[in-house]
């Protein structure tokens, strides 16, 4: 990606910096607009605005303030994390660009140099989730964790280090979404973890029939071995059965964020049921037995077939969309 300057003669600019009075308050120091007849960007005009009124005494933090608007008109939202430049509170600090905001316009553009950055190097780590709030609203346990095999659960901090959250000999599996950070058990028992707390709560009791468990949006569910899908009732220890086609048995289960379930069976076959799962309600929407895993973030679909294959959904096509 190239940015250069607009010669005077041109009709317009892809972006266009402006300064302008935005009335006597300190509060907005500017704003980006798109005015565009489609989604790429050299099809309108993206006006960055900034305050007149403000007086930009500290060129740090209008840089900082340019930078952040610049972000915008490239086609970056806000960020949750708050020390990224994209977050949308300004709180006094002048961060440098953080690896969220590289992250962000690398999902857009691409990498000139693709490159892996090692975070941790440990021969007991057995699993890793990152945990984002599906409503956009910046909660106090989004972030990467990983489970070690000693039961031991840590959160990955912006700093480079990891911070231990738990330590249970008797945790074999992790996952979470939104305000909650679950974990599983040997004995079949899981517990929640809610933003904001500082307590592990039971959600579930002592069984043998679980198989493992995952979560989206506000919502946990349980794979049993007795081939059934449970869903927590969000009280006490009470989780309500989301039917399952009693042959052949779950391989797989995943949730979007709309809360539609999507269940990978031993046969290949991919089946899904919205909210509120009526017993009736698996629908086929794939059958190949060369499936062999799903991975369902947001709204997206994709499988692993054994050929090494990975291929999307395309929602526009699939004949179950809403």
């Amino acid at each position: 990606m190239t940015i250069t300057e607009a010669p005077s003669s041109a009709p317009r600019a892809d972006i266009h910096i402006r300064f302008m009075s935005l009335g006597p308050t300190e509060d907005v120091y500017a704003f980006t607009n798109m005015i565009a007849d489609g989604l790429a960007l050299s099809s309108g005009l993206i006006n960055i605005t900034f305050n007149d009124n403000f007086a930009w005494k500290d060129d740090r933090l209008f840089n900082y303030t340019a930078v952040h608007e610049i972000g915008h008109a490239l086609g970056l939202s806000h960020s949750k994390v708050e020390e990224a430049i994209m977050f949308p509170f300004f709180e006094g600090d002048i961060h440098p660009i953080h690896p969220d905001d590289q992250a962000g316009i690398h999902s857009i553009y691409g990498w000139k140099n693709p490159r892996w950055s090692k975070i941790d190097s440990n021969v007991a780590s057995k699993g890793v989730i990152q945990i984002s709030s599906a409503s956009g609203a910046i909660s106090t346990l989004d972030g990467l964790y990983q489970l070690r095999s000693t039961g031991q659960i840590l959160r990955y901090n912006p700093a480079g280090t990891w911070t231990s959250v738990d330590n249970n000999k008797d945790t074999i599996q992790i996952t979470g979404s939104n305000n909650f950070l679950y974990q599983r058990h040997t004995d079949g028992t899981i517990w929640k973890l809610t933003a904001g707390s500082s307590t592990w709560q039971q959600i579930a009791p002592v069984s043998s029939n679980v198989l493992d468990i995952s979560a989206a949006a506000d919502q946990v569910y349980m794979r049993r071995k007795d081939g059934w899908v449970a869903r927590y009732s969000s009280s006490g220890q009470t989780w309500l059965t989301v039917a399952q086609p009693s042959a052949p048995t779950s391989r797989q289960l995943a949730a979007s964020d709309s809360a539609t379930l999507w269940n990978l069976l031993a046969n290949g076959d991919l089946v899904r049921s919205e909210y509120p799962y009526a017993s009736d309600g698996w629908q086929v929407v794939d059958s190949n037995p060369s499936n062999i895993a799903i991975a369902v973030g947001g709204e997206e679909v994709y499988k692993l077939q054994s050929d090494g294959s990975v291929v999307w959904l395309d929602s526009t096509e699939c004949p179950l969309h809403r």
